[in-house]
């Protein structure tokens, strides 16, 4: 379907008047169509190994404390992956058509 092109009543075509010639007529009739489709979109996640790595050695940082403790905290940076899947099914509904007669049908 091309995206540009206009779903709206053309109404400057449906208020032309009639081309007839001499042996015939043009007679223009229209009709416009709402056609909706309903679509069930189902997702699905999977999750695979986790894997955790070191990185560096690990830092330890001291505080004092005037209650006689030291407090000591051990930092590491870790390095975790976790590959996920995504993946989404669709599956297509019943069309629904609804169908509206144009405002004015041009004859002779």
């Amino acid at each position: 379907m091309d995206h540009n092109v206009s779903c709206m009543p053309d109404l400057m075509l449906m208020n032309q008047p009639c081309e007839c010639t001499q042996d015939n007529c043009t007679k223009i009739g229209c009709q416009y169509v709402d056609i909706s489709v309903p679509i069930q979109l189902e997702p699905q996640t999977t999750l695979d190994k986790v894997e955790i790595e070191c990185c560096g050695e690990p830092t330890v940082s001291c505080q004092d404390s005037c209650k006689n403790t030291v407090e000591v905290v051990v930092t590491q940076r870790v390095r975790v992956k976790f590959p996920i899947h995504y993946t989404v099914t669709a599956c297509m509904g019943e069309s629904v058509l609804d169908c509206a007669a144009c405002e004015k049908t041009m004859e002779s």
